[in-house]
């Protein structure tokens, strides 16, 4: 009897093997039980689009610090080398990236469903951001702050919650502004991000210009408490 594998399984075996070949001096870590696949294979993730040659130079980059890193080091580290290495197509990676903007239901056991939210990270930052300083506003019962967060955000889906009262600080270097180089932001807690600002952003330069996406509705107000669940 024949027996068949699904497609995916054919198409991750696929990858697997690609990367062995894109990476070997990263594979060879892996051989060695220094790094694991799930790394690894974050990285192939972030140079695929890139030339060869542009390949190497991020692969010789990493090879003597991924072994030291976790999983979120490891992404963050090779997303800012990829973006130094080919700021322009990284900018339009990112602008057509956001084509892919979503949200997906995922059905859970016991009564509970997932919601997955895709948007670019800069706004997902300030999203979560507020998240974080709305559920530091709570009162303190038995919740954990993942709880209130979950708790938070559902406030501000119903609106009870409506102004917005945290800022996202993306880092543009002053050559950059001036459209000199195009040169990749720095996005705290996340990394490189497109170097062409929203119009919409107030911008400050000495040297570095620290460009700041905030909305808020004045005045602003505390969130409204929200009570645990009985």
């Amino acid at each position: 009897m024949a027996l068949t594998e699904p497609e995916q399984t054919v198409a991750r075996r696929k990858e697997a093997s690609q990367v062995l070949e894109t990476l070997p001096r990263l594979a060879e870590l892996l051989r060695r039980g220094e790094l694991d696949f799930r790394r690894l294979d974050a990285v192939r993730e972030r140079v695929q689009h890139l030339s060869p040659d542009l390949v190497a130079e991020v692969e010789d980059a990493l090879v003597d610090m991924a072994a030291g890193l976790n999983r979120t080091q490891l992404c963050r580290k090779t997303t800012a080398l990829v973006a130094h290495a080919d700021p322009d197509g990284y900018e339009t990676r990112c602008r057509k990236a956001t084509k892919d903007r979503r949200v997906e239901f995922s059905p859970l056991p016991d009564g509970m469903a997932k919601l997955t939210w895709i948007l670019p990270a800069t706004d997902a930052h300030l999203v979560f951001q507020q998240l974080c300083k709305d559920a530091k506003a709570l009162p303190t019962d038995d919740r954990t702050t993942d709880q209130k967060r979950s708790d938070a955000l559902l406030d501000r889906l119903r609106g009870t919650s409506r102004d917005w009262n945290v800022r996202t600080f993306v880092t543009l270097s002053m050559e950059t502004l001036m459209g000199l180089t195009n040169d990749p932001g720095h996005l705290a807690g996340y990394g490189p991000s497109p170097p062409t600002p929203p119009a919409s952003w107030p911008c400050t330069a000495p040297g570095e210009a620290s460009c700041s996406t905030s909305t808020a509705t004045p005045p602003p107000s505390p969130p409204t408490p929200t009570a645990p669940p009985p």
